[in-house]
């Protein structure tokens, strides 16, 4: 029941249609729990906390992932935990409250990324956030170097166009700024088509230097 409406949601939102991104995934929430469909309301909330970011209402965003946290205590259900993590911890790390990220995230080194999991590869990209944002460039390029093999297949364009924005980062604080403009535009190349433009928003200051290039 709540599938169709969160990819609604997250189609509306990679698309900069924050107000009909929100209503989906509402939407999603109410169906899903209904359903025991607990990581599609998990990344139901994701969605609003993002939204909330963008409009700067740190508040809310801050709220919606209380939000998440009380239905995934309240669910008891051991195999959303991870999930719940890479959520919250993301918004922590994008809000530079380092100490607040989830221990086994920052302490983890996350060796092989898992094709089975519900949101592939999704623990190593916010490792590889986490240690981009405390400056740590080449364990950060390492991690993402774990994806690379997946790209062939169809199905991670979402995956694709953040690691290619990551490592566009990564680049540019190496001093290679040709490596830079070429992993910034195979991730806009992977978008444009069909007006993805959130990530590219989502990354804010931090994809000001490549705008620059």
């Amino acid at each position: 029941p709540g599938c169709e409406c969160i990819v609604a949601s997250e189609a509306a939102f990679y698309q900069g249609n924050v107000e009909e991104a929100e209503r989906h995934s509402y939407r999603a929430i109410y169906k899903a729990q209904d359903a025991d469909q607990h990581d599609i309301v998990c990344n139901a909330w994701d969605v609003l906390i993002w939204i909330a970011l963008y409009h700067g209402n740190y508040e809310q965003a801050m709220g919606h992932s209380e939000d998440l946290t009380r239905y995934v205590k309240h669910v008891s259900r051991s195999d959303i935990d991870e999930l719940r993590d890479c959520i919250v911890s993301t918004v922590y790390i994008h809000l530079r409250d380092i100490d607040r990220v989830s221990p086994w995230i920052t302490d983890s080194h996350f060796t092989s990324v898992s094709k089975d999991s519900i949101d592939v590869g999704r623990k190593q990209a916010v490792h590889a956030y986490y240690r981009l944002t405390l400056g740590q460039y080449a364990q950060g390029e390492a991690v993402l170097a774990q994806f690379e093999t997946m790209f062939s297949q169809k199905g991670f364009w979402a995956l694709k166009m953040n690691h290619y924005l990551c490592l566009a980062y990564c680049r540019l604080a190496a001093g290679d700024r040709d490596g830079a403009v070429r992993c910034f535009w195979r991730a806009y190349s992977s978008t444009w088509k069909n007006n993805i433009v959130m990530p590219f928003v989502q990354w804010g200051n931090d994809l000001i230097s490549l705008l620059d290039l």
